[in-house]
């Protein structure tokens, strides 16, 4: 399989991992939650497999690491939150971490398929640039990419809270959906997990991003920068609030999901110093 034949058969495998986990959340065919949970971890290991071997050809082909151009950059991305996911439920092997999944894995098909209209959307297959195969640059855009995974993950898993506490407050909370997604309390704790990981690795980023930028005589107050620092601010204030205790947990979710926004914004927002041709 050559690496377009490996992507579209990843994206298939997420996707369909995606429904069998949102499956196990509506409730639809309780008699085989067993055999659809098994198939949806299943094909998300098998996506994952796939993904690696896609990115591994294609690095292979253009002799270039995996961030080198925007497609593959999204793509990249995509597979870090398949891969924090296969992590968290390796680790906790929770039937309840279904609604998770169902987001995660979404995110992953999306990414590869946003990678895709991108690398169409390109007047070639995307130039690569030297300076993205140079130690720091690599190691600023990876731990910066990891961070953004982490941060995805987050973010699904305090949507979910969000979502609950509103079923909560309108006292739905008798079987149905609420009964099949995890307790309040295990969101929360995920939450923090995720972003007590994305919170050092978006530090990492930064200082390699800064020490390269010192280091070429280029400015360091362009439209990224701005905002990867808004991103980290705003993560760090999460963690100060949840460290002592300050304000609600409804609250430090709504911030995630700010964080979230900035991050976007910063691969979204034109610029001059981050480019990739």
């Amino acid at each position: 399989m050559n690496h377009g034949s490996q992507l579209i058969a990843a994206s298939i495998a997420y996707l369909t991992s995606a429904v069998l986990y949102a499956s196990l959340v509506l409730g639809a065919h309780p008699e085989r939650t067993r055999l659809r949970l098994s198939i949806a971890r299943f094909a998300g290991l098998a996506g994952i497999f796939l993904h690696t071997a896609s990115i591994g050809t294609r690095c292979l082909v253009t002799h270039h690491t995996p961030v080198s151009t925007p497609p593959d950059l999204m793509s990249a991305i995509g597979w870090s939150v398949a891969i924090a996911y296969l992590i968290l439920d390796t680790l906790r092997r929770e039937r309840s971490l279904a609604a998770l999944g169902a987001l995660a894995f979404s995110v992953s098909f999306l990414c590869v398929f946003c990678s895709s209209v991108l690398r169409l959307a390109l007047p070639s297959p995307g130039p690569s640039v030297a300076e993205l195969d140079s130690s720091v640059v690599s190691l600023h855009v990876i731990a910066v990419m990891l961070a953004f995974a982490f941060l995805i993950l987050a973010v699904a898993s305090a949507s979910i809270y969000l979502f609950e506490h509103s079923l909560l407050k309108r006292k739905k909370i008798v079987g149905g959906l609420f009964s099949r997604l995890p307790p309040l309390a295990t969101l929360d704790a995920l939450s923090l997990t995720m972003i007590s990981h994305a919170f050092p690795l978006l530090t990492i980023g930064c200082i390699a991003g800064t020490i390269r930028a010192v280091a070429s005589h280029l400015p360091l107050a362009d439209s990224h920068t701005l905002l990867s620092v808004a991103t980290w601010a705003i993560l760090g204030i999460y963690l100060m609030m949840r460290m002592y205790s300050i304000g609600t947990s409804v609250r430090a979710n709504y911030l995630l999901i700010a964080a979230l926004l900035a991050a976007m914004l910063t691969y979204l927002a034109p610029n001059q110093i981050h480019h990739f041709s």
